[in-house]
């Protein structure tokens, strides 16, 4: 059943009352949905760097005993919003899940296809990135100075 089909000329009237109806009920209940969510959140990714011992302890055996643990292991080496999450809610450095997320991909590539050329690949590109993350602290350093090296002293660099 439509109310006012045949009456256009309280259509305005009727999608601003539609939309203060929204934005009410937004207001009341979406920051306590939002809140629940985010501590559920917080506990998951928590409980997967614990079973997995920060990233450092991933196998076939513990996925197959923790598959819960599949999502958050997927955020860090997705788009860069979902690393940031992961980064937010974990309190842990940045750095750690985008390297670690790189150095699975390649570790994993490696070993699916073994042979010395993805070996030495592997081996150039972590590397490659701790030069790199080398250079980013010393612009951060540069940039920041004691902000940055009090923050630096409260997360590891890696695992």
């Amino acid at each position: 059943m439509t109310i006012n089909r045949n009456n256009p000329d309280q259509w305005k009237k009727d999608i601003a009352q539609s939309v203060d109806l929204y934005n009410t009920w937004f207001m009341e209940f979406a920051p306590k949905a939002f809140r629940e969510t985010r501590l559920i959140t917080v506990e998951r990714v928590e409980k997967a760097l614990k079973i997995t011992k920060n990233l450092t302890d991933i196998s076939t055996a513990l996925l197959k005993e923790y598959p819960e643990i599949l999502p958050i292991l997927r955020m860090s080496t997705c788009p860069p919003i979902a690393r940031d999450r992961l980064v937010g809610l974990a309190g842990i450095s940045k750095t750690l899940v985008e390297s670690v997320g790189f150095d699975l991909l390649y570790i994993g590539c490696a070993l699916a296809y073994p042979n010395i050329i993805n070996f030495v690949f592997t081996v150039i590109l972590i590397i490659i990135f701790h030069i790199q993350i080398l250079g980013e602290e010393k612009f951060l350093t540069e940039k920041f100075g004691e902000s940055y090296l009090a923050y630096k002293n409260k997360v590891r660099r890696y695992l």
